[in-house]
């Protein structure tokens, strides 16, 4: 009996991180690049910030346009500002309002950029 329990949740937990891993693929050419450019240098042992300010940086000379996308513009300012006073608390929750706010539109959007940057 336990080892059909054990084999069973074993095939779960598999399922699950397949899923998971699936999920969290980019789905658009800005989403990947933040991936690499974003994602990793945050979530590093140690916050690569000086990356982070670059990245910033370079999706400020890249927005949208703001009638469509009204609040990203003071997202990446605000993210801006937190990744040079090394707030690594400060960087994730701008990243998470901009995504909150703008990742599903983003991705329906068909004029978004099929290349970044």
């Amino acid at each position: 009996m336990m080892r059909t329990v054990l084999r069973a949740s074993l095939v779960v937990a598999i399922l699950l991180a397949a899923g998971l891993a699936l999920a969290g693929d980019p789905k658009t050419a800005l989403g990947k690049w933040m991936q690499g450019n974003m994602g990793t240098p945050f979530s590093a042992d140690t916050t690569d910030f000086a990356t982070l300010q670059a990245s910033y940086t370079l999706l400020l000379s890249k927005e949208p346009p703001a009638d469509k996308y009204a609040k990203w513009d003071g997202f990446l300012q605000q993210g801006l500002t937190a990744a040079k006073n090394n707030d690594k608390p400060g960087v994730k929750a701008t990243c998470k309002g901009c995504h909150d706010t703008h990742k599903e539109d983003y991705k329906k959007d068909p004029n978004i950029p099929k290349s970044f940057p």
